[in-house]
């Protein structure tokens, strides 16, 4: 489904055995598109990574003027952790403010 489009490839984290590949913040940085996607906003990043959360990475993103495209799952909302707790049994590891999440629906004419 990429064909076509160019990827800036991952960063491994400082805990190689880790094995996760993470957002490499410098290159998409240097980079510099205007429009970046990037997946699971949610995510926490591996150890040794510049930030703690890729919100945190989308944020720097945003402050270099680049715009930012995410995936956010629903059941990773902070405001949704109850419910998510509550039909599962479990609360949910990974959360993110609802502030920071912008929708963004096409206008019909």
């Amino acid at each position: 489904m990429l064909g076509g489009l160019e990827t800036l490839g991952s960063a491994r984290a400082a805990h190689e055995d880790l094995g996760r590949p993470e957002l490499d913040l410098d290159r998409a940085l240097r980079r510099a598109p205007a429009l970046i996607l990037v997946d699971d906003l949610a995510h926490t990043d591996a150890p040794g990574h510049r930030n703690a959360h890729r919100r945190q990475d989308v944020e720097e993103l945003l402050a270099a003027g680049i715009d930012v495209a995410t995936t956010v799952d629903v059941r990773h909302l902070e405001s949704h952790g109850d419910v998510v707790e509550k039909i599962t049994g479990v609360p949910p590891d990974e959360t993110v403010p609802d502030a920071v999440v912008v929708v963004s629906l096409p206008c019909a004419d």
